[in-house]
């Protein structure tokens, strides 16, 4: 699941004065998956009590413990996590990746040991296993998500484990790397924090940033966005250095705009030395309007002048009410994305909540911030309602046609869709008479949107599409909308169509080259990254 999308330049004020911070994000979750779940049966809390010890969690708990877990009042540890998914029966891991994610980026204080990364086995358990993962990250062997948790988990439990030769920190994080930026869910979200776990770990920070900046240069890796943005979560010396570098010297736009995404936080966290502030202060200043993609060097430079804030704790506010004005559409955007999702879900109680997160998810000024908070959201009942209402304003001709509205709605739909909502993106995607950021994003959503794999009207009709367009106009939005065409296609694993793009000379260079680094992917990092 690749980062990349533009920013918005603007900013909307929450119509709930709800602050949801990171602890209550995760109560919530818990909370909306047990009351409104498929499982149906533990609505009672101390009925759910009753039923809790077993499984993964070998203790027993009392409904005042889960209520305390689920209104945010106390933290919850990763085996109660687990222990919530095998009893409401939600595929494994899913509660546990998104608890992780969500933690982790609003909570950077915890980097030296991020918040439900351990095993909790003591240390010789630990090195056992993590020894033996070792072995099988290092061969040809299938890796799981949850085996790259497991790994890092162990990891940073003995964070003197010693691995010789010291490459072995490179090779296993480009390993893991290269099958986290074709995956998608939660084998994304597992892998993207078992890399945040190594970014941030002291023997292997320094091999981790090598290698997502090793990929950031390849010009014919489409997630280059992905790999910078996320050397904003360590404070090492090597990930501010090269952040900087990329900003004064991009070595493309989605390289550009990762470093834009990494500063913003980075600044805030005071990774930077004065020395660099002023470098950075200056690039900003001299990149063009080119590459001012929806305010994200305007973001950028607000950043540059506001004072850096303490490193926030674990109660973080994201989504406080004064997040600035958007225009009025967006706003009613909100407003009957909120009204149709209501009425497809039923009530737990907390309608406020879910607004707060809604608007952010569609309003907030930052890309990472309406990511997160969809990745949230689409591991609750509230996925279906929620996609279902975001493309009912997607198929308004006035919606698709403002790039302020429907950028935020594709960028939730590429997380909340599934295969029945594609149609409405693949419409917008084929449509000329679109912004062309509008048609960008949505071949981009694409590439996240399950589909059907016996449907392959669209991608004859797009790369004949694209194709043509290039070949009149030879632009880089044209050339960049045949590269996203590719990353969808490999998503999909149509090789002969990705084989034509690449052995066609009349394509663009950057197609081309997307197509090769697509076909040299190795069929166990293929394998791996789907589970």
């Amino acid at each position: 699941m690749s980062h990349t999308a533009p920013q918005l330049s603007a900013r909307v004020p929450f119509p709930s004065t709800v602050a949801v911070d990171a602890r209550r994000r995760v109560a919530w979750l818990l909370r909306v998956n047990r009351l409104l779940g498929a499982h149906g049966g533990h609505v009672s809390l101390p009925a759910f009590a009753r039923v809790f010890r077993g499984g993964c969690f070998g203790h027993p708990v009392s409904a005042s413990a889960l209520s305390r877990w689920e209104t945010g009042q106390v933290a919850v540890g990763s085996a109660a996590v687990s222990r919530y998914e095998e009893l409401l029966g939600v595929p494994r891991g899913l509660l546990l990746a998104t608890a992780q994610t969500t933690l982790r980026y609003l909570a950077p204080s915890a980097l030296s040991r991020p918040p439900l990364a351990g095993t909790g086995h003591g240390l010789d358990v630990a090195s056992d296993r993590a020894q033996a993962l070792l072995d099988r990250a290092l061969s040809s062997d299938l890796m799981r998500g949850e085996d790259w948790a497991r790994l890092t988990g162990a990891l940073c439990e003995i964070d003197r484990f010693v691995l010789v030769p010291t490459d072995t920190w490179y090779r296993i994080t480009e390993r893991l790397v290269e099958e986290m930026v074709i995956a998608n869910g939660t084998p994304w979200m597992l892998r993207f924090e078992a890399l945040n776990r190594l970014l941030n770990h002291p023997r292997a920070a320094q091999h981790a940033i090598a290698v997502c900046a090793s990929m950031a240069r390849d010009g014919s890796n489409y997630a280059a966005t992905e790999v910078i943005c996320a050397l904003d979560n360590t404070a090492h010396a090597d990930a501010a250095a090269r952040v900087l570098a990329e900003l004064q010297r991009p070595t493309g736009q989605r390289a550009l705009q990762g470093a834009v995404m990494a500063c913003i936080r980075k600044i805030h966290y005071r990774h930077f030395t004065p020395s660099q502030l002023r470098r950075l202060g200056r690039a900003a200043h001299d990149i063009g309007p080119e590459w001012d993609l929806f305010g994200q060097v305007r973001a950028l430079s607000g950043a540059l002048r506001e004072p850096p804030g303490p490193v926030p704790a674990r109660r973080t506010r994201i989504g406080a009410p004064d997040a600035g004005r958007a225009p009025a559409e967006l706003a009613a955007v909100v407003r009957r994305v909120l009204r149709q999702a209501r009425r497809s879900t039923p009530s737990d109680g907390t309608d406020a909540v879910l607004s707060a997160l809604v608007t952010e998810m569609l309003c907030h000024p930052l890309f990472d911030v309406r990511l997160y908070t969809a990745v949230l959201l689409a591991a609750t009942p509230h996925r279906g309602g929620l996609a279902d209402a975001v493309v009912t304003e997607l198929d308004r001709p006035h919606v698709a046609a403002a790039p302020s509205c429907a950028l935020p709605l594709l960028g939730a739909l590429r997380v909340l869709g599934d295969a029945g909502h594609r149609g409405t993106v693949e419409r917008l995607a084929l449509s000329p008479g679109l912004p062309r950021a509008t048609v960008s994003a949505a071949v981009h959503s694409l590439g996240q949107i399950d589909r059907d794999p016996d449907d392959d009207v669209f991608f004859t009709r797009a790369l004949a599409q694209y194709s043509r367009e290039w070949t009149r106009r030879r632009d880089p939005a044209a050339a960049a909308t045949l590269s996203g065409l590719v990353y969808v296609m490999g998503r999909a694993r149509r090789t002969d169509l990705i084989r034509d793009v690449r052995d066609r000379p009349d394509h663009p260079l950057t197609a081309r080259e997307a197509a090769a680094w697509w076909l040299g992917l190795s069929e166990r990092t293929l394998a791996s990254s789907l589970v």
